[in-house]
C-alpha cells in the first residue's frame, strides 16, 4: 500500500507542476508496479489497493499522454500536430478502457468521463469519426456493399430436443410468455421484440456504425470453438481490429490503415489473460 500510494503521489506533484512527460513516466512505472501486483499469487489475496492504484494510473497515463503530446506538437505544422494528437489520444482511449477493466470501482467514474472526453476530442482529430468520411472508404478503400457493412444475421435455431423447429412468436404478451416459455422453461424464437430499439431504427447498427462510434474502444474478445477447447484464449482488442479480423475481413475494411477507425495493436497476451483474470474476480470491467 505504501508502495502504491508513494507512485501516485509522485504522478499526482509532476502533474500540477506540469511537467507532463515525468507524469507520464511516473505513471507508466506505477501501472508496471500496479499491474505486476494484480498478478502475483492468487487473485484472493491481492489487496484491492492495487486495483486503486492500477485505475489511477491509468487516468493519469491518459491525462498525461495527451498534455505530453500537445506540449511537444508546438511547433510542428497542422497536419504533423494533427497527427501526433490523434495517435496520443487514441493510445489515452486505451489507457482510460484498460482502468475500467482492471481497476476498481473508486475511479469508475472519473475514468467513463475521461473516457468521452477523449472519444469527443478525437472526433475532431480523426477522419473516420462519423460525422467525417466512412472508415470503409477512407485510405483508398473500395466502398463496402451493404451486404459487407450489415451485421451478421443468426443461425437458424433449433431445438435442443426433438426433431421440430422451435416456436417463432411475434411480440407475446408478458403473461402468454411465463405461461407459455417462462415457467415450463420451454424455448422460442421472438420476433419484433426488439423492432423500436433505436439500434434498429432510428439508429440502426451496421460495421460502420460501430466503428464510428466505438472502433478505437478495447473490448475483450474471446476465441477458439468453445471454452473448454485448447485454442480457447481471451484477446484485449480495438473494437476496429476485431470486426477487421473477425467479423468481415476482407470486406472493405483491410483498406482502413492501423492508425484508423479502430486501430492500433492488439495487447500483448499478457493483458489479455489478466483481463479474463479479471473476470474471474469480479473485477469493475
Amino acid at each position: 500500500r505504501v508502495a502504491a500510494a508513494a507512485r501516485v503521489l509522485q504522478i499526482h506533484a509532476a502533474a500540477v507542476r506540469g511537467e507532463w512527460v515525468e507524469a507520464y513516466r511516473e505513471g507508466m512505472a506505477s501501472q508496471l508496479l500496479s499491474w505486476e501486483a494484480l498478478h502475483t499469487g492468487h487473485w484472493t489475496t491481492v489487496d484491492a489497493t492495487w486495483r486503486t492504484a492500477y485505475a489511477v494510473a491509468c487516468f493519469y497515463l491518459a491525462t498525461a499522454g495527451v498534455e505530453a503530446a500537445r506540449q511537444q506538437s508546438i511547433a510542428a505544422d497542422d497536419s504533423a500536430k494533427r497527427r501526433i494528437l490523434a495517435e496520443a489520444l487514441k493510445a489515452a482511449l486505451k489507457h482510460a478502457d484498460m482502468g475500467l477493466m482492471l481497476g476498481d470501482t473508486t475511479c469508475r467514474r472519473p475514468l467513463l468521463q475521461l473516457a468521452e472526453r477523449l472519444e469527443d476530442a478525437l472526433a475532431s482529430y480523426c477522419e473516420h469519426a462519423v460525422k467525417h468520411s466512412s472508415p470503409w472508404t477512407a485510405h483508398g478503400a473500395q466502398p463496402a456493399s451493404a451486404e459487407s457493412n450489415s451485421i451478421p444475421q443468426p443461425v437458424t435455431l433449433r431445438a435442443l430436443s426433438g426433431s421440430g423447429q422451435l416456436p417463432r412468436l411475434r411480440r407475446p404478451s408478458l403473461p402468454f410468455f411465463y405461461n407459455q416459455c417462462m415457467d415450463p422453461a420451454s424455448p422460442a424464437v421472438l420476433l419484433g421484440v426488439i423492432d423500436a430499439w433505436p439500434a434498429m431504427s432510428t439508429r440502426r447498427w451496421s460495421l460502420d456504425y460501430l466503428l464510428g462510434i466505438a472502433g478505437h474502444r478495447t473490448v475483450p474478445v474471446e476465441t477458439g470453438r468453445h471454452y473448454l477447447s485448447d485454442d480457447f484464449d481471451e484477446q484485449l482488442m480495438s473494437l476496429g481490429g476485431f470486426i477487421r479480423r473477425c467479423v468481415a475481413p476482407g470486406a472493405g475494411v483491410g483498406g482502413v490503415s492501423a492508425g484508423g477507425a479502430g486501430g492500433g495493436e492488439d495487447v500483448t497476451g499478457g493483458e489479455a489473460r489478466g483481463k479474463a483474470d479479471t473476470r474471474a474476480r469480479g473485477g469493475a470491467g
